[in-house]
């Protein structure tokens, strides 16, 4: 079982469950990445968390990396590492296969 850090958020009606990932997430090929965000809605539905799951990584150099819907991109643009470690309020525990 996987642990991740996890921050929500709240931003012009949305709410956000921002999941800490490891930065090779971005390395994945995107259907991997798809399937990968698919497990880690269903297990912060199950853990009561309600919201956009956002799967989020360190970029490098204070970036964060994400990967949402295009419509989400303005407002996660505006985070650095920095902004998210201060936001984390949770983990959530996750079985991948």
């Amino acid at each position: 079982m996987a642990s991740y850090k996890v921050a929500l958020l709240k931003h012009n009606n949305f709410d956000y469950v921002l999941i800490v990932v490891a930065p090779a997430f971005a390395n994945k090929n995107p259907q991997q990445q798809q399937l990968d965000t698919v497990v880690l809605q269903r297990c912060a539905r199950r853990a009561g968390m309600k919201g956009i799951v956002v799967p989020v990584w360190d970029a490098g150099g204070g970036r964060m990396g994400f990967l949402a819907e295009p419509v989400h991109h303005k407002f996660l643009q505006t985070f650095n590492t920095a902004f998210l470690e201060s936001h984390i309020t949770s983990t959530l525990s996750c079985y991948f296969r």
